[in-house]
């Protein structure tokens, strides 16, 4: 296969994106509280190592489309286009749930979507593993580092009940 000009401008646009995301995750790091207790670790540590991540793959990939390297693995092929749907479709489900429902419940939405958008062929059974996790993560916050993640709709009926906010 030649490599033209024209033929790496996919690559290349792929590659922006990566650093376009990674330059978004960046503002929105900076946006997240610093922990009560003030050390070196906080609350902004794992994003700043991912979007870190994100960053040096955007580079990689920049360099690697430029030269022309960034091509499709023989027998690659793209998935349907319900599957990108489905993916974005967590996503929004997260950002648009995530006051009113909570991040458990939304996060466990999210990371159902996601699932099956890469595959997963049980629902509920990736629903309750996301719920697994979205509780713990909302628990790590809120008890270690002090902050609170969206409690939603279970976070109220739990004040309600046992008297904690």
């Amino acid at each position: 296969m030649t490599v033209t000009p024209s033929s790496r401008m996919g690559p290349v646009l792929i590659a922006t994106a990566f650093i376009l995301l990674a330059a978004v995750s960046w503002y929105g790091v900076q946006q997240i509280p610093v922990s009560k207790f003030g050390g070196p670790v906080g609350p902004r540590s794992f994003p700043i190592i991912v979007t870190t991540g994100l960053a040096i793959c955007g580079v990689l990939l920049t360099l690697s489309a430029l030269r022309g390297t960034m091509r499709p693995e023989d027998g690659a092929r793209g998935g349907a286009p319900w599957q990108l749907w489905l993916f974005v479709a967590g996503l929004a489900i997260n950002l648009l749930l995530i006051r009113p429902i909570g991040y458990p419940l939304a996060s466990a939405g999210m990371f159902t979507c996601i699932a099956l958008a890469f595959g997963a062929s049980r629902p509920l059974h990736v629903a309750g593993i996301g719920l697994v996790f979205g509780f713990a993560a909302y628990a790590a916050f809120r008890q270690f580092l002090g902050i609170h993640i969206g409690q939603g709709v279970l976070g109220t009926l739990g004040a309600a009940v046992f008297g904690v906010s």
